[in-house]
């Protein structure tokens, strides 16, 4: 979301002046080469530990930075997280596309960055009886 800078603030030799429009560049700070090794590639190691407990990153802000971030921050990450398992518990998710042929670098840009489509073939993991 935008922000107003309140009054001049001089940052690295450049004065932005009171009233300003600022809008954080998330994706730009998630793919900062000086923050992250090869911020290209989805590494889980970066954000889970081998005891699996959660590493926290001061360069890593997806429901935005500051006194003005995300209210529903923590409700946003326990929804995905127990709608996620819901999903692996009741199903399997396999591609139709071999994995050697999968080109997951597209992304359709817009307010919020969405992965291009694929085609995934779901299967219950439960026996369905009539």
């Amino acid at each position: 979301l935008p922000r107003s800078s309140l009054e001049d603030v001089e940052i690295d030799g450049k004065v932005i002046p009171k009233n300003s429009v600022i809008i954080p560049h998330i994706y730009s700070a998630h793919h900062d080469k000086t923050e992250w090794q090869k911020p290209e590639e989805f590494k889980p190691e970066r954000f889970i530990d081998k005891d699996r407990h959660i590493i926290k990153h001061k360069a890593f802000y997806p429901f935005s930075i500051g006194p003005r971030a995300c209210p529903g921050k923590q409700l946003g990450e326990m929804e995905m997280f127990i709608f996620t398992v819901s999903l692996l518990q009741e199903f399997e998710f396999k591609s139709v596309i071999p994995p050697d042929d999968l080109d997951i670098e597209g992304l359709q840009t817009g307010v919020t960055l969405v992965p291009a489509s694929y085609t995934v073939k779901v299967n219950s993991r439960h026996k369905i009886t009539h």
